[in-house]
């Protein structure tokens, strides 16, 4: 729960920067091979794919789910799925190994959207973001000391039902 609380404020707290975004700015679309508004539905028959039913909300339109590989940038890593409405809204990926450092794992994402530049700060914290016109990537900590990679799109109107 402490978790979704501060997830729910970093959001807030990123949807002024997102907002402002240039025409020309890039989409920040996907997170690997997950591209926000991807159906429910394509996204469960991927191998590995489990229904989190402590996550879910179906009365809100929320389902959740998890895919535990190494599919993902060639790390071992939970991958976590929320949809609202049946549209993926969010993705993390948490990498598996404590020994994987933040300058690692920022690595994985530039590789695919480019140098976030220096990091940002986010109420009170420092972190490397990725702000698109779709959506919003942050490099934030895991439980166990792992690293976590969030996408998350800029429409905050599935948070408010």
């Amino acid at each position: 729960m402490r978790f979704l609380i501060y997830i729910s404020f970093v959001l807030l707290s990123l949807s002024t920067a997102a907002q402002t975004s240039t025409p020309n700015a890039r989409e920040v679309n996907m997170l690997g091979p997950y591209k926000l508004g991807s159906s429910f539905n394509e996204i469960k028959d991927l191998p590995g794919f489990k229904y989190d039913s402590s996550r879910s909300k179906p009365e809100k339109g929320i389902q959740a789910g998890k895919i535990i590989d190494v599919k993902v940038y060639d790390q071992a890593t939970i991958q976590r799925l929320i949809f609202h409405k049946n549209k993926l809204v969010r993705v993390s990926i948490i990498i598996g190994s404590t020994e994987f450092t933040e300058e690692q794992t920022k690595a994985l994402v530039v590789k695919q959207w480019g140098d976030p530049g220096e990091k940002q700060k986010v109420g009170s914290s420092m972190i490397y973001l990725w702000a698109g016109s779709t959506g919003t990537i942050m490099l934030l900590p895991a439980d166990g000391g792992r690293q976590m990679i969030t996408l998350t799109d800029n429409d905050k109107t599935h948070f408010a039902e």
